[in-house]
């Protein structure tokens, strides 16, 4: 009954979404990109949905969340999926996590003084120091090595 449920219901959503030609006719540009993103946040792959997905159209159907929130939560999980497998381990998950932590102003980068602050959460910097080692030059080779890209600012990626 529940699969018959979702296929009947995904099938509906999928019927009753306007075709591109007639989202271009729609007068206004804010529900045309509502539209736009609602279309792209229920494209599915053939016409059976997970739980995953019927959350999401039930939610929207509802009203509790919007198009663009679904699909800023899907770059953001694609970010963490550094291996591309549509899933997250334990080992993304934890550094999408602790990334986020430590992106204090959300610019989806880390800054010198935010990589700081990470390196003092594992307590990097009273053990280099306990050490005697000059821990703004440890810190200084550390960011320049993890930033491949030469930005001044660690990616996701990177970190």
């Amino acid at each position: 009954i529940a699969n018959r449920f979702r296929k009947r219901d995904s099938k509906i959503i999928m019927e009753n979404l306007p075709t591109d030609e007639e989202i271009k006719m729609i007068t206004s540009e804010n529900l045309r990109n509502k539209l736009r993103k609602l279309k792209e946040a229920t494209v599915m792959n053939d016409s059976e949905v997970d739980w995953a997905g019927f959350l999401q159209m039930s939610l929207m159907r509802l009203g509790k969340i919007e198009a663009s929130f679904l699909l800023d939560t899907r770059k953001h999980f694609e970010r963490m999926d550094f291996d591309g497998s549509g899933k997250l381990d334990q080992f993304e998950m934890w550094v999408g996590l602790k990334f986020q932590q430590f992106d204090v102003d959300n610019s989806g980068t880390l800054d010198i003084s935010e990589f700081v602050a990470f390196a003092n959460s594992l307590e990097f910097l009273s053990t280099a120091a306990k050490k005697g080692k000059n821990v703004a030059l440890l810190l200084r080779k550390a960011f320049l090595r993890v930033n491949t890209s030469q930005t001044g600012e660690i990616t996701q990626k990177e970190f």
